[in-house]
């Protein structure tokens, strides 16, 4: 059992056109947090993991070599997959439980942790910052690649809290119930030592509907961005993550 316990922060969403995808969201209901020209914009919920949905331009494809020599190869290979990646779900986030520890300059202590798990190996953590969408003044973070690629990415906490409480979204979507990602059998162990025996609100694709996510209090399936995110069911109170 590890000595660091991690939880998800949230869920990537990778899109061509984050002007179009923040207008599509919009529509369906969801305040989207987002700074014009940004390239990052959030939907944020009072408790549990929140979204981001984020762009990347062509010219980054250039620097994935960059990353993978400076910072491990499994972080090249995640700016590659980023920049590859179609529209829709693209990377499930996991932080410290530990308030300290998910500090930007703590991030480093929970390498030694996720390589302990067979099979894993942990990058140089990589310092990041990108502008508040509260006033746009930097806000640092950090954020290290696992090997498989398949595993979550390890991040911190940005140094300033950025969420602004109090959420409200029009179709009543109150938070995370579940979100759907494919593991093999190996990747599931190790999933599984890095978040707990019995993960909180992370499935197998195959065991569930065929949606990528699932948000409590919906209350209509939506289809847009390339997610299918569907309804929670049988959730009264949002799960303690």
């Amino acid at each position: 059992m590890n000595d660091i316990a991690f939880r998800i922060s949230h869920l990537q969403i990778r899109v061509r056109d984050i002007a179009t995808a923040v207008e599509d969201l919009r529509y369906e209901g969801f305040d989207v947090d987002w700074r014009t020209d940004a390239p990052n914009a959030f939907i944020w919920f009072d408790e549990g993991p929140f979204l981001e949905l984020f762009t990347t331009m062509d010219r980054l494809r250039f620097i994935t070599p960059v990353m993978g020599l400076l910072f491990g190869r499994p972080m090249g290979r995640r700016f590659a997959a980023w920049v590859d990646a179609p529209d829709g779900l693209c990377d499930i986030v996991i932080i410290p439980r530990d308030e300290k520890l998910a500090h930007p300059d703590q991030l480093g202590r929970c390498r030694a942790v996720v390589e302990a798990i067979p099979g894993v190996r942990g990058t140089r953590v990589m310092q990041s910052s990108r502008a508040s969408t509260i006033d746009g003044s930097r806000i640092r973070f950090s954020f290290m690649a696992l090997d498989p690629l398949a595993l979550p990415l390890v991040a911190s906490a940005y140094d300033i809290p950025q969420n602004p409480g109090n959420c409200a979204h029009p179709n009543g979507a109150r938070g995370v119930d579940w979100v759907a990602r494919e593991f093999t059998d190996t990747e599931w162990m190790q999933v599984t030592a890095l978040l707990g025996e019995a993960p909180e609100r992370l499935r197998r694709s195959g065991f569930l509907p065929a949606a990528d996510f699932s948000l409590i209090g919906l209350d209509h399936q939506v289809v847009t961005c390339g997610v299918t995110i569907a309804p929670g069911e049988f959730q009264e109170t949002i799960r303690q993550n």
